[in-house]
């Protein structure tokens, strides 16, 4: 794609564009993809390169980083794939194969991203989703059927793992409307749509109860689709937590923040996580613990108090057991790290750990 050429045809004065899209990134280029398949006109400004630093909070990714292997970064690469690799054996039911296109219009581009995208999958030493391999032109135009056909010499299919969130519905059963009441009303219908007046009552009857159950079945299935869009928002917000469960990872994070992103209620949101649990790759985890309060430091950055948690806990277990750190002497200590705490909130803490006070913790 010649960038001049593109700000040219934007420069026309003739042209009306039905859509313009600000900023390529994972997102904007998903918007300005969706919309040009539905046949719109459409204009995406980017001031670099499209979808150049994108975060895998957008796209859901779970990849080794193929563009950090074209600039050469061979070891972040290996690092990511390995980490890849662990979700893949260890949490196979969050992560799912997701298969990408590359489409070529000169056959050397097509040999290039076809050696690259191997070396690409050497570097999983097997714990890739599948093989790169050539595809056609036609294949080209049947994956991707706005591409500009004229030209095309191919293209190069390669695979990365995506994001996948499941609801547990082991053991549930599928309800559903049993079929013989509804041919029980048709029964009692007449071929001209009349209705004996002995059968009316009993009709009513049967409708009454076809309409409760229907109500039943839709009232589990919007409970179905506010747990997965909760935790959809979850998994988003806490990305950087759910790949590898680093507690330091988890960002403050409080019930009306994912009640903003859902658009549902506070109270809606407190049912939903609660007594719930979610499997990940490093163990069963309580939806609620996930939540936490936001502290300030003195640069101005928000931290979950998870992160003061863990300092807690490691300066006890650290500490001179014949002379344990008062909450005071503990306040004294975060104060010098930068977090601005109060001694009641170290006391709060503590307790929340389930450490003694220090008087309690005196060994001889």
């Amino acid at each position: 794609m010649e960038r001049l050429a593109q700000i040219k045809k934007l420069s026309e004065k003739d042209k009306v564009w039905d859509i313009v899209v600000v900023g390529g990134g994972a997102t904007g280029l998903g918007v300005a993809v969706d919309a040009a398949t539905r046949g719109l006109s459409v204009a995406l400004l980017e001031k670099t390169d499209f979808a150049k630093c994108t975060s895998s909070r957008s796209t859901k990714l779970v990849h080794g980083g193929v563009r950090y292997l074209q600039k050469g970064d061979v070891m972040l690469v290996l690092e990511a794939l390995r980490e890849r690799g662990r979700m893949k054996a260890n949490a196979p039911h969050l992560v799912k194969d997701q298969a990408f296109v590359i489409s070529n219009y000169s056959y050397w581009d097509n040999f290039l991203y076809f050696c690259g995208l191997t070396f690409y999958d050497m570097l999983s030493f097997g714990f890739g989703y599948g093989r790169s391999k050539f595809i056609s032109a036609k294949k080209v135009m049947k994956y991707i059927p706005t591409s500009v056909e004229k030209g095309l010499k191919g293209g190069v299919v390669y695979h990365d793992g995506q994001f996948d969130l499941q609801l547990n519905s082991y053991n549930v059963p599928e309800v559903r409307v049993n079929r013989r009441y509804m041919e029980m009303i048709r029964e009692m219908v007449s071929p001209d749509g009349t209705v004996r007046e002995k059968d009316r009552e009993a009709i009513q009857f049967v409708k009454n109860k076809i309409d409760s159950a229907k109500w039943f079945i839709s009232a589990i299935k919007q409970r179905h689709d506010t747990l997965m869009r909760t935790m959809q928002e979850i998994l988003d917000y806490q990305r950087e937590y759910f790949r590898d469960g680093d507690k330091s990872k988890l960002r403050p994070m409080i019930l009306k923040d994912i009640a903003d992103r859902t658009g549902l209620d506070v109270s809606t949101i407190s049912r939903v996580v609660n007594s719930k649990y979610v499997q990940t790759q490093f163990g069963i985890i309580l939806l609620k613990s996930l939540f936490s309060e936001a502290m300030q430091t003195d640069s101005g950055e928000e931290v979950s108090s998870y992160e003061i948690k863990n300092i807690l806990q490691q300066c006890i277990d650290e500490e001179d057991k014949r002379k344990p750190l008062t909450d005071e002497t503990l306040m004294d200590i975060l104060n010098s790290k930068g977090y601005r705490i109060a001694r009641r909130t170290v006391a709060k803490y503590r307790e929340m750990l389930s450490i003694p006070v220090a008087r309690l913790r005196k060994q001889i």
